[in-house]
């Protein structure tokens, strides 16, 4: 068992230039700079490198097959009003990070390998999901499954 959690992209907003240097965004999504949004595209290369170099690793090791993978967000970006103009972007959605529009609430997930039924794969789903939906849904994937409450 690994748990591992990513904190791109996530404040501190900071990536090695090496990874922000790739990108040249000259944007102004609400007098946002460039530089925020660079560091954003940097820190989302840098975790795509992360998430690679880990598959890699398991693929070598013969335990891919046997790994299951998921990822979520438990947001949208940050907002000049919440967080800041940190590069991120929402649209077309309205609102972002600390707002009950679509933008702070409707964000991303997935899972893929072990444990995901074939009817499953490559499915989208397009349902209400929430984060506390993960331990339910992670124990059925593993072949267990939710016990009904001890009473005390």
């Amino acid at each position: 068992f690994i748990y591992l959690p990513f904190q791109a992209v996530h404040v501190p907003y900071q990536v090695p230039d090496g990874y922000k240097a790739a990108y040249n965004f000259t944007y102004d999504y609400s007098k946002g700079t460039a530089d925020a949004r660079n560091t954003f595209a940097g820190m989302l290369t840098a975790l795509d490198e992360g998430v690679g170099n880990i598959t890699r690793a398991l693929e070598a090791r013969g335990m891919l097959d046997e790994t299951l993978i998921w990822f979520q967000t438990d947001n949208g970006a940050a907002t000049p009003a919440c967080g800041g103009n940190t590069g991120g972007q929402n649209w077309p959605l309205r609102g972002g990070k600390c707002t009950a529009w679509e933008g702070g609430l409707r964000g991303t997930a997935f899972a893929s390998g072990a444990g995901i039924r074939p009817f499953s794969n490559g499915r989208v789903e397009r349902s209400i999901m929430h984060t506390i939906d993960v331990l339910p849904t992670l124990l059925e994937a593993l072949g267990g499954g939710i016990k009904p409450p001890v009473n005390f």
